[in-house]
């Protein structure tokens, strides 16, 4: 009888401990889908053909990263056996890097959203969205602190642009079954959280090499001083000449130096990511050579993902409501999302606001 017992009790553990653990299995899952951070979810939506063409986008989330993608809103797929000229395909390769660079926190993502101001209109214009871009790289609690500076230079390996050719009118008719059902079902308040607020029409596939630099400083042409930080390390560490002329006594006033870098796309065996405090600029700490050619020849057009995204690339979400009473709806909470949900300088020890879209 005692047997008995002991074997029912072990057996009863046994099936306690596998569900703990796979308990434990799910909130990993979940926290992984929240973290936002680039290799976790560098291929998200990517198939081969369309991609995330046609998928909801967060414009409070990171830049030109499948991170800030939601789910599909357009079938894309139904809209190209119909209309086949109505989903461009351009397999022209480039590689160009770019350099952004702002006197703190607001003006760098001010002048990241510039790049979309025909997607974003006159109510948008001098908005500082796309925060996670910068939350991604930092963590600590201030970095939206005025005492900072920031700037980030990419290197872009195009191997693919995707594009929506056609009319808002006829999206209509080819929107993801999941999505109607939802908009009919569900407050404005929800299909802003599940699907964002913008949809992706024009998206640039390939490899990227992201290089974000943080800085603090005394010299009074902050941006300058932030466009310096950025082009000279990464010369000296990368190897990659970025275009400007500056020299070391642009920079000998900045200090408490940090250079955040990540690749995305190509190879996952050959990428790249790291973290390199630089320190002071008249006394800097021993920086390490990074060399991306194995990274960089490793890019082709099967491992390509989502990169960057056109200037005119977003379209508002409710411009794809047919109905006036709901789309009005989900244009204000989406516009009162963004305009409350944007990057503000706040004062030191104070944390960054998180932006959240469920997935």
């Amino acid at each position: 009888m005692k047997k008995n017992y002991k074997i029912k009790l072990i057996c009863l553990l046994c099936a306690f401990t596998a569900l703990l653990s796979n308990c434990k299995k799910g909130e990993t899952i979940e926290e992984k889908g929240l973290s936002g951070k680039h290799n976790a979810v560098a291929g998200y939506g990517r198939d081969g053909k369309n991609d995330l063409l046609g998928y909801g986008y967060n414009v409070l989330g990171e830049f030109g990263n499948a991170s800030a993608a939601t789910r599909p809103v357009i079938d894309v797929d139904r809209l190209q056996t119909d209309y086949p000229t109505r989903v461009v395909y351009d397999l022209s390769t480039e590689t160009k890097g770019y350099l952004t660079a702002g006197s703190d926190a607001v003006s760098y993502l001010k002048k990241i959203t510039a790049r979309l101001s025909t997607t974003f209109g006159y109510q948008f214009l001098g908005a500082s969205l796309f925060k996670a871009t910068i939350t991604a790289n930092y963590s600590n609690n201030d970095v939206f602190s005025a005492k900072y500076i920031y700037s980030n230079y990419y290197l872009k390996v195009q191997q693919k642009r995707l594009k929506l050719n056609t009319v808002n009118d006829v999206l209509q008719s080819y929107l993801d079954p999941e999505f109607i059902s939802y908009v009919n079902t569900q407050t404005p308040e929800a299909i802003v959280n599940r699907y964002g607020t913008h949809v992706l029409a024009e998206i640039i596939l390939g490899g990227k090499l992201d290089v974000t630099y943080q800085s603090q400083t005394t010299k009074s042409d902050k941006t300058k001083a932030s466009s310096a930080g950025i082009d000279l390390n990464v010369k000296k560490i990368f190897n990659l000449n970025v275009g400007y002329t500056y020299d070391t006594h642009d920079v000998e006033e900045n200090f408490n130096q940090t250079l955040h870098y990540a690749t995305i796309g190509g190879d996952p065996t050959k990428s790249l990511i790291g973290d390199i405090a630089i320190g002071n600029a008249s006394n800097p700490n021993p920086t390490p050579t990074v060399n991306i050619s194995a990274w960089q020849s490793s890019c082709t057009l099967e491992n390509s993902v989502l990169i960057d995204i056109a200037p005119d690339g977003l379209m508002p979400i409710w411009e794809l409501i047919s109905d006036p009473v709901k789309k009005e709806q989900i244009k204000n909470v989406a516009e009162k999302y963004i305009s409350d949900g944007q990057a503000k300088l706040v004062a030191d020890g104070l944390k960054y606001g998180i932006y959240k879209i469920t997935k």
